[in-house]
């Protein structure tokens, strides 16, 4: 579910909601994206997310407000990792119910990297939400807000992802504009560094966490 300013919302009310894997009871919707996954398109917004776009309602969300989002039946981060937040604009000619995300002309930008705390512990680790502020630069609009959860392996097609996306209209926005963008799929690659980490990191305790640089295009902050 999505939090705005610390206010709770209903379960998918604002995000699209996601089908459990083929042949499994609706629990399985939690189930982690894996490895090779990263290449289809359930990468985008989580599995088969765009079938729930017509009945996901939009958040009306002023530019710098902290948004959420927040694991459902009480549930916390256990497979540990960084956690990473994106936007995309819907295009001029399409409706953001029909905005997929991976579309061509599709822009994700960068809004928030949560990776390591220290050297043995994640920024995410035992948390409920993952929070994020919408820089107060960014235009009105309506948008995607993309939220993945992953746990990085040092098995290199092994890294678990969770991944979900809200329906949002900013208002009272600025004039900013991202330079840097990423494509899902395109962007990940399952040898990047910050995805097949190393013995030490992937250990329990981790070690080396503070040497980690997660995939991503930068963080704009506005």
């Amino acid at each position: 579910m999505a939090t705005v300013n610390n206010t709770e919302t209903k379960e998918f009310q604002y995000i699209r909601d996601v089908a459990p894997l083929y042949g499994y009871p609706a629990i399985a919707k939690i189930y982690p994206q894996i490895g090779l996954d990263i290449y289809g398109p359930n990468i985008t917004c989580g599995r088969l997310a765009h079938l729930s776009s017509n009945t996901t309602s939009t958040a009306t969300v002023p530019a710098g407000s902290e948004l959420g989002f927040r694991l459902m039946n009480g549930g916390r981060i256990l497979h540990e990792g960084p956690s990473q937040a994106y936007m995309a604009k819907a295009p001029e000619a399409m409706e953001l119910e029909t905005f997929v995300g991976d579309e061509e002309d599709a822009k994700w930008f960068e809004i928030e990297s949560l990776t390591a705390l220290n050297d043995t512990w994640w920024k995410t680790t035992g948390l409920r939400d993952v929070t994020f502020t919408i820089p107060k630069a960014t235009r009105s609009g309506k948008y995607l807000v993309r939220v993945e959860a992953f746990w990085p392996h040092a098995s290199v097609e092994s890294a678990q992802w969770y991944v979900n996306c809200a329906h949002m209209e900013v208002v009272g926005g600025g004039n900013g504009v991202p330079t840097k963008f990423a494509k899902f799929p395109e962007t990940y690659e399952i040898s990047d560094p910050g995805i097949w980490i190393t013995e030490n990191q992937n250990g329990y305790p981790a070690k080396d966490l503070s040497k980690y640089v997660a995939p991503d295009p930068s963080v704009w902050t506005g």
